[in-house]
């Protein structure tokens, strides 16, 4: 299989290239004609972490009406991926704090977080991987904060057919 992606951008110093970013990209104006493209378009991609802002935009007006003391960056974690640095953690433990949310509601894979000095300091003293440690933690706090307040079964968020999949 031919990967989708093509040189978009490369970084040099001292004249020597760095860093290459990778990507497709397509640009269409309002009536749908095509402005700018480049890669594969009607390859196969991993959207993965690039559709957390659209699965939030799915819930935001719950968990806004629901859960008025969360701030931006607080959001920002629901729609993004954390390293799993202090502040991050600092700021999962308020969201679960504010929302009455118990860890143990995660359905994400517990892992040690990607921050490599966090990592080292929780495996060195013999912490076992946690889900808030996973960087997708924020999303999946999003999903059953916003199940819960709606007054639905939170353990069904990973089902495609509930409403906050």
């Amino acid at each position: 299989m031919r990967l989708p992606w093509e040189p978009l951008l490369t970084i040099e110093r001292s004249g020597l290239p760095e860093v290459t970013i990778y990507g497709t990209v397509t640009v269409m104006d309002g009536a749908g004609r095509l402005l700018v493209s480049t890669g594969e378009q009607s390859g196969r991609i991993w959207t993965r972490s690039c559709l957390k802002p659209w699965q939030l935009l799915n819930h935001l007006h719950i968990l806004l009406k629901n859960y008025p003391h969360l701030t931006e960056y607080h959001y920002a974690l629901m729609l993004s991926s954390h390293s799993g640095e202090t502040m991050h953690l600092q700021a999962l433990d308020e969201m679960l704090a504010l929302s009455g949310v118990d860890e143990g509601e995660l359905q994400n894979t517990p892992l040690y977080p990607m921050n490599p000095e966090m990592r080292i300091k929780l495996k060195a003293s013999g912490e076992m991987p946690r889900a808030r440690w996973a960087s997708c933690s924020g999303k999946h706090l999003g999903f059953v904060m916003a199940a819960k307040a709606a007054g639905e079964d939170s353990s069904l968020y990973l089902d495609p057919e509930q409403p906050h999949f």
